[in-house]
């Protein structure tokens, strides 16, 4: 690997905007709706993922955190969807707080959520414990709640090292890698946690290689006191 400046990693010549007053109000759905919801979309599932496995580093850090005062921004490119209003649709059902995306053109790409509703991180570990996210996610994703990675600050591009094991096909038609090249596409990189792997093993690992063989350059970043690891895909 070699090492390299945060600038350099999440440098991007694309311009997205979130306008404070295109403040959407979701509706959070009902227990029964909301798993269906989980469980037909990826990138709802990587979203609440994330954001678990943010919220227990954010309590181990700090033991007076409590949950419900610990919120995360997400964002979702309507790339992988036929429709803008469908992803709208979907996300109103999880979240509290949606506003819109534009590009420099003032088009809408995506959307930007806060609030999530507490019965849906609830819902993504119980998903976890049962099996039942997608195997991309489990992949770098633990929902266990043990510190598994030690903290330690990082800022590298991963090299061509290894073998794909026959994966890229696979990388490149799973859903998971959609919401990445939407992200790319719209934002300039995508970006995913792991705080299952070591920058070392992330670098060796078959998926990761599928990355760079199929022509993205891949970065991965971590601050001295964060115990994952943000990989960045350009």
């Amino acid at each position: 690997m070699k090492y390299v400046s945060g600038a350099e990693i999440f440098q991007s010549e694309k311009t997205v905007s979130v306008r404070a007053e295109e403040c959407l109000k979701g509706e959070p759905a009902l227990e029964s709706e909301m798993e269906r919801l989980i469980t037909e979309n990826v990138c709802l599932q990587r979203a609440l993922a994330e954001e678990y496995v943010l919220r227990e580093d954010a309590m181990r850090r700090d033991e007076s955190l409590l949950p419900e005062f610990f919120s995360l921004n997400c964002q979702f490119f309507t790339g992988a969807f036929a429709e803008k209003d469908q992803l709208f649709n979907i996300l109103k059902r999880v979240y509290e707080t949606i506003y819109r995306i534009r590009n420099e053109k003032g088009e809408i790409i995506g959307y930007h959520t806060t609030d999530t509703s507490p019965a849906a991180l609830n819902l993504i570990k119980n998903l976890y414990d049962r099996g039942m996210l997608n195997k991309h996610i489990v992949h770098f994703m633990s929902l266990k709640g043990q510190n598994i990675l030690r903290p330690y600050a990082i800022s590298a591009r991963l090299e061509k090292k290894g073998s794909t094991d026959g994966k890229t096909q696979e990388v490149l038609d799973a859903d998971f890698y959609d919401q990445i090249e939407s992200s790319i596409r719209n934002a300039g990189f995508g970006v995913f946690i792991s705080n299952r792997l070591t920058a070392q093993e992330l670098e060796q690992d078959a998926y990761i290689q599928a990355l760079i063989e199929s022509g993205h350059d891949v970065y991965v970043y971590a601050s001295e006191d964060e115990d994952f690891l943000r990989i960045v895909v350009k």
